[in-house]
């Protein structure tokens, strides 16, 4: 049986979240080949937004798209979010722009009953705060980098995306190679809408990049 857009979503969220939490490189390939296909099934090319189940199935007599949030998200909330999170990881405008575009289509939904479309709301914040960009390097099985990595997932940052960048990431994320010129060393890069600050390796200097 073929997945529905609520089976893609949550399943390229969690890839999302696991390449984020151990830096596995299958993780983050696999969410982008399943971003690919999603588009391709369910997303409304003309108008935006994402159908409920796979357009090209023969056996549906109409399409809906659902944007309420209940007890769980939406499969179009989800994967707008989806859309912005890997559009910012490969600094993909394609991917980005299809997720400003659904935002649109659902935006009229989402004024007259933001209570009831709250990963929306979340999803517009995407769309107005800046990216934010963090790049890690070095050693990744070495405890130095790893606390430099822990304090960042301590911080509240609800719109950054997280990437190790190595010479493994650098064959996928083309512009990790024009910000780091030494993948070997422990260091974190800060950037916003891809424009980074000086590395750091501390603690110290990594939260006040973090709180500005």
């Amino acid at each position: 049986m073929d997945g529905t857009l609520e089976d893609y979503s949550f399943l390229i969220k969690s890839l999302i979240d696991l390449y984020e939490s151990d830096f596995i490189l299958k993780y983050l390939e696999k969410a982008i080949g399943l971003i690919k296909k999603a588009v391709d099934n369910f997303y409304d090319n003309e108008n935006g937004g994402f159908y409920d189940n796979d357009i090209n199935a023969k056996d549906l007599f109409i399409t809906t798209k659902d944007s309420y949030d209940g007890a769980e998200p939406s499969g179009n909330s989800i994967m707008i979010q989806n859309l912005y999170r890997l559009g910012n990881i490969l600094n993909d405008n394609n991917l980005i722009e299809k997720a400003n575009k659904s935002l649109e289509y659902f935006y009229e939904q989402i004024y007259k009953s933001p209570f009831q479309s709250p990963r929306f709301v979340y999803d517009i914040n995407y769309y107005l705060n800046p990216s934010m960009e963090i790049l890690v390097t070095g050693d990744n099985n070495e405890q130095f980098t790893n606390n430099l990595v822990s304090q960042i997932h301590r911080k509240y940052l609800p719109f950054k995306t997280l990437i190790y960048a190595n010479k493994d990431s650098e064959k996928i994320i083309g512009y990790l190679k024009n910000i780091v010129k030494d993948f070997d060393n422990t260091n974190v890069y800060i950037c916003e809408n891809f424009k980074c600050h000086l590395p750091v390796n501390n603690i110290e200097d990594l939260n006040k990049l973090l709180l500005k």
